[in-house]
Parts: C-alpha cells; structure tokens; sequence
C-alpha cells in the first residue's frame, strides 16, 4: 500500500513538473515572438531564477548551500546549460510546441552515447538499435521530403543543438551530483546565465512592454515550479523512472499549441513521436534494470 501511494505521488509530481516545464517553454516561445533576442530571454530566465532561488535559501536559512563545492567546474558545466537554453529560445521562435519536443525527445538516446563513451556505460546492441531506430522516429516526425521554409530549419537545427548540449550537460552533472547540493546546481546555472547574456546586452537591448516583462517573469517561476516538482518526484522514485514522464510534454505541448496558436499537429509527427518514445522507453527501462541490485 504504501509504495502504491510512493508511485502515484512519483507520477502526480512528475507530470506535474513536465507539465510546468512546458508551460515555461510557451513563455519563453511568446517572448520570441515579441522579437526579443535569444539572450536577452535567457538572462531574464537567469537573473529572476537566481532571485527566486536566493530568496527560498535566505527564508529557509540555507544560504551556505547556494555555493557550490568545485565553482570553477560548476561553472564551466553550467555554460552548456546556457547553450541549451540559447538554442531553445531560437528553436522554440521558429517551431509549434509539439515539432520542437518531438527533436528534444532524442536527448535520452544521446545520453546514452554519450554515456557509453565518457562514463564507459555498457551500451549493449539492443541499446544500440533502440538509438538508431529513435533517430529514424525524428526522420518520420521532421518528414523531411516535405517542403519547409529556412525558419522551421532554422528551428531544427536549434532544437537538435539544444538536445546534444542538454544531453552532454546532463552526463556531465552525473559526475557532479556527489559532491553539490540540490540548491548550489540550479542557482550558479542560473547565475551564468544571468552573467553571460547579460553582456551580450551590452551590445544588443530590445525594449520591452509591460506585458513582455510579465512573460518573462512567468518563464522564470515556471522554470523554477518545474524544478520543485522535479525534486519531489524523485524523492518517490529513481532518475530513470523520472524521465520517462519527459515524454507527457507531447501532450500538453500539443494542447497549449492549439489553444494559443491552433496549430494541429500531422499525423507523421505523431507516428514519428511514437516510434521516439518507444524507442526512449527501451532505453530507460534497460537502465532500469541495469541498475537494479543482482540477488
């Protein structure tokens, strides 16, 4: 009984976070589309995120925490972090909710690439397969032979930079966890953020209306939500089993791009989405069971 209710509260926080996080993306989407520049997005994300997480650390009496326990490190991890929230502005400007997940849904195939070769994870055959055959799913989705204008290939190959940065910044983090807390991580990224693309506004400053600032604003503690809900799901359940929820922002990607932009999604993208999940579901579960103790 009681690890049924461990496992709905793992699902109903997960979902959740996934759901907040997309919530985020659409933020982030329409400031694109107020002609806001990628940086000046993510340094908003970044200076309003590190406010948010200073002020939860100062009531909670955790200020000690926010500095991580290798800077240097930390902060060399978090500009692929920066990238990743770069090319998601640029791809999320040129691409519906649901085209852009469908390219990010790589991610867990490229982490375990990646693993295999910097972490000397075990990447059996299957593995392998379930890699390639994820890559034909976006091949199907994309439906490449139909004809795109340079914006929406513009978009792709954003989201698939945003992917590649995302995944190796995650199998950098593996490394990391150890020896940082859960606050220093988020809060220096944040930091970063604010840091770097502060000073491409030094060069480059749109100005924004009121109703762009709340948007921004939003994006922000939208991001941080989702990282609270990421948080306790996982104190009901394992990473891996975590991330298979990553792929329930399908669907509420789909559903926030109808409502705003009624964009209805065809019916490739969908088979081309299916074939990526399942793919993505062999993957997880494998590690799954890899990673469960040999009696």
């Amino acid at each position: 009984m009681k690890k049924a209710v461990s496992d709905i509260r793992a699902i109903g926080f997960g979902v959740l976070a996934f759901a907040i996080w997309v919530g985020s993306d659409t933020c982030m989407k329409l400031a694109g589309e107020a002609a806001l520049p990628p940086h000046q997005v993510v340094f908003f994300m970044g200076i309003f995120g590190a406010l948010m997480i200073a002020s939860y650390a100062i009531m909670r009496g955790e200020v000690k925490n926010l500095w991580p326990q290798k800077p240097h490190k930390q902060a060399s991890r978090a500009m692929l972090t920066v990238a990743c929230m770069l090319l998601n502005a640029v791809a999320l400007k040129h691409l519906p909710l649901t085209l852009f997940y469908v390219t990010v849904f790589t991610m867990p195939m490229m982490i375990a690439v990646l693993a295999a070769v910097f972490l000397k994870e075990h990447l059996t055959t299957g593995k392998m397969l379930a890699v390639i055959v994820g890559f034909m799913g976006v091949v199907v989705a994309v439906n490449p032979l139909q004809s795109f204008g340079s914006g929406e290939w513009i978009g792709f190959l954003a989201a698939f930079g945003s992917a590649c940065s995302g995944a190796a910044n995650i199998v950098w983090l593996r490394r990391m966890t150890q020896s940082e807390s859960a606050m220093s991580i988020p809060f220096l990224t944040a930091v970063v953020e604010a840091i770097v693309c502060g000073a491409f506004l030094l060069w480059h400053l749109e100005p924004m209306s009121a109703k762009t600032l709340a948007v921004l604003f939003a994006m922000a503690l939208l991001t941080v939500g989702g990282n609270v809900g990421c948080v306790l799901a996982l104190k009901y359940t394992t990473a891996t089993n975590f991330a298979q929820f990553h792929y329930t922002q399908i669907i509420t990607g789909a559903l926030l791009g109808y409502l705003i932009w009624s964009d209805v999604p065809p019916l490739h993208l969908y088979i081309g989405a299916s074939i990526i999940i399942a793919s993505g579901l062999y993957i997880a579960n494998h590690a799954r069971k890899a990673a469960l103790p040999i009696h």
